[in-house]
């Protein structure tokens, strides 16, 4: 999975006059300052990022009609000169080593015998991309704007970069940072990548599309469904390529992140003093909607109507034991618009309010136009469920999770009256690498060991280990148990956020019936991240403006003194310290939940999601928008009145459900 992610990022990207033939990082926020431009000169050039011009002549590169050829053919067969074709794509100084493609097609070092600069040709790359191909294999694309399809060309690419890294013996400096530099269009690369990458036309509508493309108009895919995820910074692989990191950045193996785990987030059951289990669910269901996108088409089943309750999700009928751990044939989990709605019993609360919320307004909206035909209803729900799940993220969660303070700095702070005019066409509001790794993955430090169950009186009544409850929301088919859960959601109380991580997750994430031990998720998020090739916390710090942290002595004013011990016996130096370890065991900001470095990291993705959103709910003069009057309406909207809108039995609860009753927001 992870080699075609990296694929499908140098897919998207290879359009470009610049592309990349491995994984391109999206630029730095500008207060990091972390993009400098590389230098050339006539003597040297130095790699640090961006496309200079080395003084190629501009050769014409001749239509191929999108077919590929055997690149020795390629000059006799398009009037291009031997000599043109095979001129240099990149000069790596000080370098002296060159291909037998090189020698094959009369290259630089071949022609001139230089030891001390080796050129990539032309010739060479398209050579190498022809053998790829025929490893690989690369159909003809069958329709434009197709994503599978530029995934299987990213491969493709991605093992060229593979290629010529070796047969030129490249440093892992000099795939990173010089590779991106080649100007594809001037190799078979370049035609072969507007076959698979013609954007299909965008129209100006009211509603979403269900992918989420042609929000952006002048880059459709911008946050869309299969689409990449953008970078803050360039990536860390150990090979410069796709291999996961096992070395630290002063050479030495980097801990397990097993023993990481083990060693610095144990289980020490601290609570927070306010924060409910509300907060924790509503996180992880944004989440999922922000990385990963998918809708079903089939109804919802009536059998709960039976027992005078509202309607539940249909039931997975299809592959019903995917992502699903079933105790017999006869026991079905839920089917939602996310696959992972049956990962937590409280993600398919969330899940099932929701849905009920859409079928409500739908019902509402019906009755007062007739006239409306069933995609109509549908999507108009749709639209203003998307206005509300936005409203209360902004208005309930983040204030909480990041305090006043980055709220304002990174104009999170939502209108009280009229609109907002903040929506930027030139803001990617794709999430990056580092959020779905590591930053909103925050939320693992808040899970509590067990789940509890109150009354509609706020009594409570039971409560059951968290890791029975994973992949097996089947407490839900008993009547009143869901209003019990979403009462339990409103009073209990989550974990500290801390460094400790309850061993519900830690030890026994989807444990098999009759096994002792499950998985680790603190050792997933970690491992994952790895393989993401996210940098590391200290990386984030510096671009976050934050000072880096150069002995575990400095460590000490940001997180607790233990924590500080713990990580020196397990790292050989705070530069490898992987991110989401370092972001969760930071000391919070003052208001907030999440240290500086979450903060920044958070503040900057929902930033981009409100200025880079073109059917953001406050937004003006488009279809999409609201009406002043409905806008009014959904601002008055909180999560507590979805729940009594939604549950069976609950008549009273607190106004901020992700907060104790007895606390305000």
């Amino acid at each position: 999975f992870f080699p075609r992610h990296v694929a499908l990022a140098v897919a998207v990207l290879c359009a470009l006059a610049r592309t990349s033939l491995q994984e391109a990082a999206a630029d730095p926020k500008p207060e990091a300052d972390a993009s400098p431009k590389a230098e050339a000169s006539a003597d040297a050039f130095q790699f640090s990022g961006g496309p200079p011009h080395f003084g190629f002549h501009d050769v014409p590169h001749g239509g191929f009609g999108g077919s590929l050829h055997d690149p020795r053919s390629l000059a006799a067969s398009h009037h291009v000169s031997g000599s043109e074709h095979s001129h240099c794509a990149l000069l790596i100084p000080g370098h002296g080593k060159s291909s037998h493609f090189d020698h094959a097609f009369g290259g630089f070092n071949a022609i001139h015998g230089g030891d001390d600069v080796t050129c990539i040709t032309f010739a060479s790359v398209d050579a190498a991309f022809a053998k790829a191909r025929d490893l690989l294999g690369l159909p003809r694309p069958e329709k434009t704007d197709n994503a599978e399809q530029r995934a299987e060309l990213g491969a493709v690419l991605l093992e060229t970069t593979r290629i010529i890294a070796s047969e030129y013996h490249l440093p892992k400096d000099v795939i990173v940072n010089g590779l991106p530099l080649i100007d594809t269009h001037k190799t078979i690369i370049g035609t072969v990548c507007s076959d698979f990458t013609r954007p299909a036309p965008c129209k100006v509508e009211r509603y979403r599309t269900v992918s989420g493309r042609c929000n952006n108009l002048d880059n459709p895919h911008w946050g869309s469904s299969l689409s990449t995820f953008k970078r803050f910074l360039l990536p860390e692989y150990e090979d410069g390529l796709d291999k996961p990191k096992v070395t630290s950045k002063h050479g030495q193996p980097l801990p397990s992140p097993r023993m990481v785990s083990a060693h610095v987030h144990r289980d020490e059951g601290l609570h927070d003093h306010a924060i409910t289990i509300m907060a924790v669910a509503w996180g992880q269901a944004i989440d999922h909607d922000m990385t990963l996108t998918a809708e079903t088409k089939r109804s919802s089943l009536p059998v709960f109507r039976e027992f005078g309750l509202k309607d539940m999700m249909p039931l997975k009928l299809t592959e019903p034991s995917a992502g699903c751990i079933r105790p017999n044939d006869e026991v079905f989990c839920f089917d939602a618009g996310d696959n992972r709605v049956n990962e937590q019993l409280v993600l398919a609360v969330v899940h099932t309010l929701f849905m009920r919320e859409h079928n409500r307004i739908v019902t509402e909206l019906a009755k007062v136009n007739p006239h409306w035909d069933d995609e109509k209803l549908y999507q108009e729900g749709r639209h203003i469920v998307a206005a509300i799940i936005q409203h209360i993220t902004y208005n309930e969660f983040l204030p909480m999770i990041l305090g006043k303070d980055m709220m304002t700095k990174h104009g999170l702070i939502l209108q009280k009256h009229g609109y907002f005019d903040g929506y930027d066409p030139k803001v990617d509001a794709s999430v990056s690498a580092q959020f779905i790794t590591a930053t909103f993955r925050f939320g693992h430090s808040l899970l509590p060991s067990t789940i509890e169950r109150w009354s509609p009186n706020h009594k409570y009544i039971a409560s059951q280990r968290l890791s029975e409850m994973l992949r097996q929301p089947y407490d839900l088919y008993k009547g009143g148990w869901c209003d019990q859960y979403i009462m339990g959601l409103c009073n209990q109380v989550a974990q500290a956020m801390d460094d400790a991580v309850t061993q519900e997750v830690t030890n026994h994430l989807f444990q098999e019936t009759n096994k002792k031990f499950g998985m680790d998720l603190a050792s997933i998020n970690m491992q994952r991240a790895r393989e993401h090739g996210v940098p590391y916390y200290n990386d984030f710090r510096e671009f976050c403006g934050l000072p880096r942290i150069h002995s575990w002595s400095d460590l000490g004013g940001w997180m607790a003194n233990k924590t500080v011990h713990r990580y020196s016996d397990v790292y050989g130096h705070p530069d490898d310290i992987d991110l989401w370890s370092g972001g969760v065991s930071e000391r919070p900001l003052p208001g907030s939940m999440v240290g500086p470095t979450f903060s920044c990291l958070m503040g900057l993705t929902f930033k981009d999601l409100r200025f880079g959103d073109r059917f953001w709910y406050e937004n003006a003069g488009y279809p999409s928008s609201f009406s002043p009057h409905q806008l009014e309406e959904i601002r008055k909207i909180k999560l507590s009145r979805i729940i009594c809108d939604n549950s069976d039995d609950i008549k009273k609860i607190q106004v901020y459900t992700m907060v104790l009753p007895d606390h305000d927001m």
